[in-house]
């Protein structure tokens, strides 16, 4: 959402304050409000197992050194309560210096880290309005929710809603990779999430395609290489239109900051060097939609992503990707409170290692080689920094942008566990009182 205005969230039990010309994003079970500028921004975000106020001093100190090595954190010797609060120095750029503010606390076994970043030009008029920002933070009632494991296969689970309908799925249609599992779940007709959906293959046109249509037809789709954004207008708003002809798009949201997320996802699973994954043309956008349905105003968020297929994979021919990994639906004038619950179960989604791994085995006996994946797990954090490093080159990344936490979909279920901002964390008086720091 953009400011000015009361953010809500049932999925996180907290709300706060968004001011006028910032904006808000959720990362992950984490939150992220930003000025027009994109230079000065909040930042609220748990760090699930780190149980010492010491390991949660070094994710944090591990976070801002990927935008500049060299940045250092202080403790402060003043503590406020339970946790500490920590200031921060660093420069992302020649010339760009850059403060930051943090309280840090441990609860539940669970880290938590709420603060701030501003330039160091203006922090004191931009960490004035980053403080009253945090101190409007303050705990509402959180849905209530379990652990779903899909019943058949154990092939995923995901966080959902008590009393929702769940259902599962696996599907194995496509005979050139890896089954694809799902669920979909629904509050009632009108409000709900479909998460884990197929990557949709596409060949180019042209003389090569027109001779390899007939052989691929049916698993391939023949058409042009286009960006999340436009594939939404192209190829997934025809289809809405089919069932409602009034479907528009109503909102796109480019999401670059993904990018590097995105990029070591694709080298972790195919086994892709960074550089290739990049050089594919790799793209994200969340896309609002507008229609009606039987005479009842609905909203759609669709997060889109595509991306060309490196010859390496490809076999030499003109491939492209594109991936709808979740999309969710509610009506028109309830979308924006139940947008961060549909986000919420969408995130904590979970493809089940073990059955990866068996899949994986089925496959290698069925084809008769061995599949990406299939050896020692990647080093995530090293994948990021890599991918990070390079999106910079062309566009660079401000702190903010850049995931707090590095998870590339293999972490094992963690239940309820470390996932809820408690009320206890959620206290907007910690911070007052504080004034910008002075390094």
């Amino acid at each position: 959402m953009e400011g000015p205005g009361e953010y809500q969230d049932a999925w996180r039990g907290l709300s706060i304050h968004v001011p006028a010309g910032w904006r808000l994003r959720r990362s992950g079970m984490g939150l992220v409000l930003c000025d027009g500028a994109g230079r000065c921004a909040v930042v609220l975000q748990p760090r699930p197992g780190v149980a010492s106020l010491e390991g949660l001093e070094g994710a944090v100190l591990a976070w801002l050194r990927r935008c500049d090595p060299s940045a250092e954190l202080y403790v402060e010797p003043e503590g406020a309560g339970q946790g500490c609060v920590c200031a921060a120095l660093l420069r992302p750029a020649p010339g760009d210096e850059a403060r930051a503010r943090f309280f840090l606390q441990v609860y539940g076994g669970c880290g938590y880290v709420s603060g701030y970043l501003a330039p160091a030009a203006t922090c004191e008029a931009d960490g004035h309005v980053a403080l009253e920002t945090l101190c409007s933070l303050r705990p509402i009632p959180a849905v209530e929710r379990y652990l779903w494991r899909e019943p058949l296969e154990g092939a995923s689970s995901a966080l959902v809603p008590r009393g929702w309908r769940v259902e599962g799925r696996v599907s194995r249609e496509n005979p050139l990779g890896m089954p694809a599992a799902g669920l979909q779940a629904w509050a009632d007709e009108w409000t709900g999430v479909m998460v884990g959906a197929e990557a949709r293959l596409y060949l180019e046109p042209g003389l090569l395609g027109g001779l390899l249509g007939g052989l691929v037809g049916g698993f391939v789709g023949q058409a042009g290489f286009v960006g999340a954004a436009e594939y939404a207008e192209v190829h997934l708003l025809p289809a809405l239109r089919a069932e409602a002809p009034d479907a528009r798009i109503e909102r796109v949201t480019e999401r670059s900051d993904l990018i590097p997320l995105m990029v070591a996802r694709e080298a972790a699973s195919s086994g892709l060097r960074v550089e290739d994954a990049l050089e594919a043309g790799p793209s994200v956008a969340d896309v609002v939609f507008s229609f009606c349905d039987e005479g009842r105003g609905l909203r759609q968020l669709t997060r889109v992503m595509t991306m060309r297929m490196p010859p390496s994979m490809g076999r030499g021919l003109p491939l492209w990707v594109a991936n709808v990994p979740y999309s969710c639906r509610a009506p028109a004038d309830r979308f924006e409170g139940w947008e961060p619950v549909l986000e919420g179960i969408a995130a904590s989604f979970r493809v089940s290692p073990e059955w990866r791994q068996k899949e994986q085995a089925r496959m290698m006996r069925q084809f008769g080689r061995v599949l990406p994946g299939t050896g020692e797990p990647p080093d995530a954090a090293l994948l990021l920094e890599k991918a990070e490093r390079l999106v910079c080159r062309v566009r660079p990344l401000g702190i903010h942008e850049r995931p707090f936490a590095v998870d590339l979909g293999r972490d094992p279920d963690r239940g309820e566990e470390g996932l809820l901002w408690p009320p206890a964390v959620v206290d907007g008086a910690r911070w007052r009182g504080l004034e910008p720091p002075e390094l």
